[in-house]
């Protein structure tokens, strides 16, 4: 019995893994509230790759990548296509024209009439370090 309860453990911890407390706590995930926060800049990178996008079509997604940069110089980025450890809950993202949902997912309205001749904004800044680090990722001519 004991060596199934030991054996359940690690799978266990391996499923929970998945919560942002536990990664946070196990120094898989960072929040940024209690680092020093001096700057970010936010991209868009085409959704499932790394690969920089210039502008968004009618319907089409995207990943936004956000940058922090510490006092020490560190640079952070953020979990996804960013490939770092920043968890998204440590930025307040608002957007016009464009959705950005709790993972940093932008998705353009597929219906073109909403879009036209105007330029998406998407402002984000840090929690817990109002006007300190916020930046502003404007999508280009659609």
């Amino acid at each position: 019995m004991r060596l199934l309860g030991l054996s359940i453990l690690p799978l266990m911890l391996i499923v929970c893994t998945a919560c942002s407390d536990v990664a946070v706590f196990l120094g898989l995930r960072t929040r940024l509230d209690k680092l020093p926060v001096t700057s970010i800049t936010a991209s868009l990178v085409r959704a499932g790759s790394a690969q920089p996008i210039a502008s968004l079509a009618p319907g089409q997604a995207g990943q936004l990548v956000v940058v922090a940069n510490t006092a020490d110089g560190k640079h952070l980025a953020t979990v996804g296509a960013g490939h770092g450890t920043i968890l998204f809950d440590s930025f307040a993202v608002s957007a016009n024209l464009v959705q950005v949902d709790a993972h940093g997912h932008v998705l353009l309205p597929s219906d073109p009439r909403l879009s036209e001749g105007k330029t998406p904004n998407i402002h984000v800044d840090t929690v817990g370090h109002p006007g300190r680090g916020h930046g502003t990722a404007n999508q280009g001519a659609l």
